[in-house]
């Protein structure tokens, strides 16, 4: 196939994907801005704290919660045996978190280590964020523990995926309303919108609790204004919980000033901690997996596919491509978002295309092999729920909207890179710029239609190919599978491209 016809049909099927992926990241986003549990702690006026019981019911509640048993150590011995410590410190607005505490649960994982400690001090995050650190909590395979501090919005949600929660003295957890952010700040949600949010959050909030044998009624009360607890939060009001409240409605173990007496209630007295500390990966990963640097990365990607199909051989475009492509699924998988589905997705779309340049077609095999690079790369930037959990908008959002931001702005950026360059001296010698057209004169395949029908002879043995002699004009030819000797009189029955197909006379 003509390689600017290739190219043509490549570009065709980016810009009909990326038409695609605008109008699903127009139907999915409307009227779901980018949310994100509250960032700051509440006022005053608006916390609850503890509630004295007002009726009946509510003291029977309160009586009830605070007689509960404490549960049993998680270890007998603490001998010999490690456990990590992984920090969640500051807001949680970028993939640096998720990054941080995959890699420290695998470096748990590593040492042996028997518990996984995390201590939380941040006053919450994105919704997108706040869903990969907690689903990395859910799946990890060694016992974990909460030391919290100040555990607000976001993260009281890791508190919750956690399996046992420690208080220090002076810290709080709750307020996860979820708010909007706008050029205006932080703004609380109304109608349709602030349901359309807060409905999933709901789903989130309770199904970690549930998941992690904690108390579901606090978990929905730290994420809905209007959830009443009785004897504890009166409808319209935020649920904030100090340590002490926090011990007595049961959602933590215990107020302990330090990470190693909450290791030590939890039965691992005398083990040795390790305290994960991020690495350079860790911070290139995350700086990589950033939305910004994903969308970049694929313009990157796009661009340099073209510049290395518009130019002869494996030059500077390929290799571009090819360092890009790594640098994104290398972020991707470190940030726990690609696996082996979308690399070997990517894989089959690269053979698809190379079989489209082997064997010349219709573009299929190349359009489906451009559609499944393109899905590797949208399928790379999220993850799906951990089982138990709901697939919910907040997790395939981020990535609907780079994926769309970086097609438009790929082709925009051809574009103006191709009009920029197309009379420049450097493109003009290393681009095929030129093209071998009839009408200058250039003819690939001669057309040797005019002599259907005609007679000459055959100038050497057709076996069943050879040389004949039509009008005083050498041809090669072959027959249908007999054999002929030279001199016997032939005549041509058809043309097919450049083969010219004869039988014997008569």
């Amino acid at each position: 196939m003509n390689r600017r016809l290739y190219l043509s049909i490549c570009v065709r099927g980016v810009i009909v994907f990326a038409t695609a992926i605008v109008c699903l990241s127009a139907l999915l986003a409307m009227g779901a801005p980018d949310v994100a549990p509250a960032t700051s702690p509440v006022k005053t006026a608006a916390t609850v704290a503890a509630t004295s019981p007002t009726t009946v019911a509510a003291t029977a509640a309160s009586t009830l919660r605070t007689t509960a048993t404490p549960p049993p150590p998680l270890f007998t011995s603490g001998g010999g045996k490690t456990y990590v410590v992984i920090s969640v410190d500051g807001s949680m607005l970028s993939q640096h978190g998720t990054v941080v505490l995959k890699r420290g649960i695998d470096f748990a994982r590593s040492r042996k280590a028997a518990l996984v400690v995390v201590r939380i001090q941040t006053p919450g995050g994105l919704v997108s964020v706040m869903l990969g650190m907690r689903d990395a909590l859910i799946e990890c395979p060694l016992p974990t523990l909460s030391f919290i501090h100040k555990a607000y919005s976001a993260g009281s949600l890791l508190a919750l995926a956690t399996d046992r929660i420690y208080m220090h003295p002076m810290g709080h957890i709750g307020d996860a309303i979820p708010i909007q952010l706008g050029l205006g700040g932080a703004q609380e949600m109304q109608g349709d919108l602030k349901e359309k949010i807060l409905a999933p959050m709901r789903k989130e909030f309770a199904t970690t609790a549930r998941y992690k044998k904690h108390r579901e009624d606090l978990a929905l009360g730290m994420v809905d204004l209007d959830y009443e607890i009785p004897g504890l939060k009166p409808k319209g009001q935020i649920l904030v919980l100090d340590a002490p409240t926090a011990v007595r409605e049961g959602l933590a173990v215990k107020v302990v000033e330090t990470i190693e007496e909450a290791v030590a209630d939890a039965g691992l007295a005398g083990a040795t901690r390790i305290d994960y500390e991020p690495t350079r990966a860790d911070r290139l990963a995350s700086f990589l997996s950033s939305p910004l640097v994903n969308m970049l990365l694929i313009i990157v990607v796009i661009a340099a596919i073209v510049i290395e199909v518009k130019t002869p051989g494996f030059g500077l475009g390929g290799i571009v491509a090819l360092v890009a492509l790594f640098l994104f699924f290398w972020a991707n998988w470190y940030a726990n978002l690609a696996h082996w589905l979308e690399i070997l997705l990517f894989l089959s779309g690269v053979g698809l295309m190379i079989a489209e340049l082997s064997i010349p077609g219709f573009g299929v095999l190349g359009v489906s092999g451009l559609l499944c690079i393109l899905a590797s790369l949208f399928l790379a930037m999220f993850r799906f729920p951990p089982q138990g959990f709901e697939f919910t908008y907040e997790r395939i959002g981020p990535a609907v909207r780079n994926m769309a931001w970086a097609l438009v702005l790929g082709v925009a950026a051809l574009a103006l890179m191709a009009e920029a360059l197309r009379h420049s001296r450097l493109w003009q010698k290393i681009s095929l710029g030129e093209e071998m057209e009839a009408k200058k004169g250039f003819a690939g395949v001669p057309d040797l239609s005019q002599l259907a029908g005609r007679e000459g002879t055959v100038l050497t043995d057709l076996r069943p190919v050879g040389t004949v002699v039509v009008g005083g004009r050498r041809l090669d030819a072959v027959t249908q599978g007999e054999f002929l000797e030279r001199g016997t009189p032939i005549k041509i029955i058809r043309i097919e491209g450049a083969q010219v197909v004869v039988e014997k006379q008569g």
